[in-house]
């Protein structure tokens, strides 16, 4: 037993000394590694050598980020619709120049986002150089006119700074479209891309609505005034993004106006209900109505629908809509838009009030100065002359309606 104790005693003290030595060998390259490195002091003063050296360095700017537009003269951020009406003729030149990095179907960008993917034609998402994110839409067969109509709606924008349209150029781009090593020129126009939160074709209308209510009063009236004078009937959730831009405790909420296409319909207006627009031509239908039939428009049905067939070999729309016969064309009245209520059209087309720069804005306009923003990237034609004379006419009703002289 004595002899066991003697052992396990040697033991703790040889643990004690292999535990004392890794301790002191510890401490020792501590040391060695404070002796080698410069003090505070030294470190933060340069010698002379090296503050000339650093003297003469260039200062390098940090890169910015890739929701900037980095193109010549350009140092605003693109993405903020404010900017879109100051510096229109930068962002123009940019989304007509810049090179195209990537390209893919918009549908696939949204589905693979959980967003919906509901609209007609081919679109797609583009990425071009500096990060900026685009919209190309590709111009149908016999509807350059009218696609080159969302350039013109930008312009429109611009000029009377009564709406937020993201801004578009016509561009052809040559590209792998779907990504199966065949390249194709294509034809259409390249709008900035909006990514925003709020998906709005998953909103209830009450959901819709209370979204609404946090744009500024005077914008959303900017935004009806907009959409009625210049023939915008097409609105809706479907049709409209909400951008949110600030700070977190002070949000701003802005309307964005999409697809414009619809300003190149011919339309015929009673002031607070929604618009007949001119869909099919018929030759020699109602060539004896002297003025437009308003009270006489009939509802469209699977017979009516036949009829017109078979009359002038052109289908109507199949969506439910009421429905006149006049000069030479056949005119629809949509009134079953998003939720199935005749207001989701006018309550986004009819202002409560105009605004002091409606006022002002609207006085401005001529057939003039219409035609020559038009000229910008469409060419003057009888059909354009046409349009202009409604935005005209849709202008002085707004004005009889609130007797503005």
């Amino acid at each position: 037993m004595k002899l066991k104790r003697i052992l396990k005693k040697e033991a703790k003290l040889k643990r004690i000394k292999r535990f004392s030595a890794l301790i002191f060998l510890l401490v020792f390259i501590i040391i060695i590694l404070r002796s080698l490195l410069p003090s505070r002091h030294k470190r933060n003063k340069l010698d002379e050598p090296t503050k000339e050296i650093e003297e003469t360095l260039p200062v390098i700017e940090p890169e910015l980020p890739t929701t900037v537009d980095t193109h010549e003269n350009s140092n605003y951020d693109i993405y903020l619709s404010e900017n879109w009406h100051k510096h229109s003729g930068e962002i123009k030149k940019t989304l007509s120049e810049a090179k195209v990095l990537d390209i893919e179907p918009m549908k696939d960008f949204l589905l693979r986002n959980k967003k919906q993917a509901i609209f007609s034609g081919s679109v797609f998402k583009v990425t071009l150089e500096g990060g900026i994110q685009a919209v190309f839409k590709t111009t149908s067969d016999g509807k350059m006119v009218r696609d080159r109509m969302e350039e013109t709606a930008y312009d429109f924008s611009v000029y009377t700074n009564l709406a937020y349209v993201p801004p578009t150029v016509h561009r052809t781009l040559e590209c792998d479209f779907n990504k199966n090593g065949h390249v194709q020129k294509k034809s259409g126009f390249l709008s900035l891309f909006v990514d925003t939160e709020f998906d709005l074709l998953k909103y209830t209308k009450e959901k819709f609505y209370a979204l609404l209510s946090k744009i500024s009063e005077d914008e959303l009236c900017n935004y009806k005034t907009f959409n009625f004078v210049f023939g915008n009937w097409d609105v809706g959730p479907h049709n409209v993004l909400v951008a949110k831009d600030g700070t977190k405790e002070n949000p701003h909420y802005h309307l964005i106006a999409i697809d414009n296409e619809g300003m190149a319909n011919l339309q015929k207006v009673q002031y607070g209900k929604v618009p007949f627009v001119r869909w099919l031509t018929c030759p020699g239908a109602g060539r004896n109505v002297r003025d437009f039939p308003f009270d006489q428009a009939k509802t469209s049905d699977k017979a009516s629908r036949q009829a017109i067939a078979n009359r002038f070999n052109q289908w109507p729309p199949g969506r439910k809509h009421n429905y006149s016969l006049f000069g030479g064309a056949y005119w629809t009245q949509y009134t079953d838009f998003w939720w199935g209520a005749e207001s989701n059209t006018t309550d986004l087309l009819y202002p409560e009030r105009l605004t002091e720069t409606a006022k002002e804005k609207l006085k401005n306009l001529t057939k003039e100065n219409l035609l020559a923003l038009i000229a910008q990237s469409n060419d003057i034609t009888d059909f354009m002359k046409a349009r202009v004379d409604g935005f005209i006419e849709r202008r002085d009703m707004l004005f009889k309606h609130f007797s503005i002289t």
